[in-house]
């Protein structure tokens, strides 16, 4: 029997890694739920008014909330469109292939979009939000900014013709979080992406691959094409496929271990506790902002 190919066979050496983190934690997750629990507004700007740190502990106790529900659901979210590559990868399937990559692209881009910079504010912040969380400030801190970023992350969509919303909820085109993707480092983005849309939409590229190419104007239709057509995609995009996995992950990874050091337990990860996360540039800069060793 052959061996099923490896995710590292994808995505480069490591690959392997981030799946197996991705399903510890996702039993992690469901061995012991995070709650996360909102205060409606009116009773919000009452405390407020009578009692404003424990205001303040419920902003960032909030916040906080979001912050992990971003970077967990980023992890989990990524990890299926994974595992979508890789059983179109085992099955042979072209189109599925090129579905479940474009996903992928498109869950990191707006994961990335969600979470970058979060895990530094809240290092930066972490004093002042555990403070707060131990009723120990009654000084109105807040940050608009980290807000609306999160509840864009976990709320963006279409909205309906005349429906009424927060700017934070009307989500950017795919195109513009590609493209944001590839401003954050992720070199070739839009045009890999492309290219995946083509393979998946009703298009010329969506049929091309069952055809092979017998002479000049001389076509076959062969539709076992497909394993050549995937080791072509992956042998000629090996750099991009090689970095991807690294903007899906390690991002909402950080921010995890960030919240570690957020007096919240219920938001810690012990998965994420046992991480070596020392050589990562994110890390190390958040570490030296909190005053802890990376």
């Amino acid at each position: 029997m052959t061996p099923s190919p490896s995710i590292d066979e994808i995505f480069g050496r490591g690959a392997d890694n981030f799946a197996a983190l991705a399903s510890r934690i996702e039993l992690e997750l469901s061995a012991r739920a995070a709650r996360y629990k909102f205060l409606p507004l009116e009773e919000y700007a009452q405390l407020m008014t009578h009692d404003a740190a424990h205001a303040q502990r419920i902003y960032w106790n909030e916040l906080v909330g979001r912050a992990h529900f971003a970077a967990a659901s980023s992890i989990l979210r990524s990890a299926q469109w994974l595992k979508g590559v890789q059983f179109s990868r085992e099955q042979n399937l072209y189109l599925p292939f090129c579905a479940n990559l474009r996903s992928l692209i498109e869950s990191a881009a707006d994961s990335l979009a969600g979470v970058d910079g979060v895990a530094q504010t809240l290092a930066e912040a972490r004093g002042d939000v555990n403070d707060a969380l131990g009723l120990k400030s009654s000084q109105l801190t807040t940050s608009q900014e980290l807000e609306d970023q999160l509840i864009h992350f976990s709320h963006g969509r279409k909205l309906a013709k005349g429906e009424v919303a927060p700017q934070s909820h009307s989500a950017k085109s795919a195109k513009a979080y590609i493209e944001q993707l590839e401003k954050l480092g992720l070199a070739q983005s839009h045009a890999i992406y492309g290219l995946l849309c083509q393979a998946t939409h009703p298009a010329a590229d969506s049929l091309s691959h069952f055809l092979s190419e017998m002479g000049e104007l001389d076509f076959a239709l062969f539709p076992r094409n497909d394993r050549a057509n995937i080791a072509a995609l992956i042998h000629k995009h090996q750099m991009f496929l090689h970095a991807l996995l690294r903007y899906a992950f390690n991002q909402p990874i950080i921010l995890l271990r960030v919240l570690l050091y957020i007096d919240l337990p219920e938001y810690h990860s012990a998965e994420i506790s046992r991480l070596d996360l020392s050589a990562m540039p994110g890390w190390q800069k958040c570490a030296k902002l909190m005053g802890v060793a990376p």
